[in-house]
């Protein structure tokens, strides 16, 4: 009986072993994986959700209030904002289907924004905005100039829901203190926008 258990373990160790490691595989993989964004536009689109500053660099986040993963954009944000004191127009963008009910948004991510310092919260009704600066995805930040010009696109996570140095929140914090861009684009880790016409009210990954 011994000599049995002991050959039955001898080949189901390397089993569980092997699905262990496939399993952390496609954790990492999800982890690491940045979704398709497409470029915001040079300059600045008018008719928009939010007012361009002509006096400071503007940033805008479009958000998912139900993705889990701007949750650590969000605190890199509330970073970065520190950072940059008070040199910097911010806006967070929820965007919101347009049949929804009325507090749809009103996430503990949405709540979390509301409480960064100078950043100011607004809905994109079935991600208007969103469409105008081509976003497409929760996370994704752009910077612009006071002259209207796209200095900045991307995320500022170095991974799907992972908080912590990237380079996305660093070159920002240079631009606005130094002047200085050290990288105009980063990958973005983030869910599906509600956006016009694609009838997705849940976060995709």
């Amino acid at each position: 009986m011994y000599l049995l258990g002991n050959k039955i373990f001898k080949i189901l160790l390397p089993l569980w072993l092997l699905a262990i490691g496939i399993g952390m595989y496609f954790v990492l993989d999800h982890a690491n994986k940045a979704a398709l964004v497409t470029h915001p536009p040079v300059t600045w689109p008018g008719d928009n959700n939010v007012l361009l500053s002509k006096d400071k660099y503007t940033l805008i986040l479009f958000s998912h209030p139900k993705c889990p993963c701007t949750r650590a954009t969000l605190e890199e944000l509330a970073r970065l904002m520190t950072q940059c004191q008070n040199r910097l127009k911010a806006y967070a963008l929820f965007s919101k289907p347009k049949n929804s009910s009325l507090d749809w948004e009103q996430t503990d991510i949405w709540e979390t924004a509301k409480l960064i310092p100078d950043l100011e919260v607004k809905i994109d009704l079935e991600g208007q905005t969103a469409e105008k600066f081509n976003a497409t995805t929760s996370g994704q930040v752009v910077v612009y100039d006071p002259q209207g010009k796209l200095l900045f696109s991307g995320g500022i996570t170095s991974a799907r829901g992972h908080a912590g140095d990237n380079i996305g929140r660093s070159s920002i914090v240079a631009l606005v203190n130094t002047g200085v861009l050290p990288q105009i684009s980063t990958p973005v880790f983030g869910c599906t926008l509600c956006l016009p016409n694609s009838g997705k009210n849940n976060p995709e990954k």
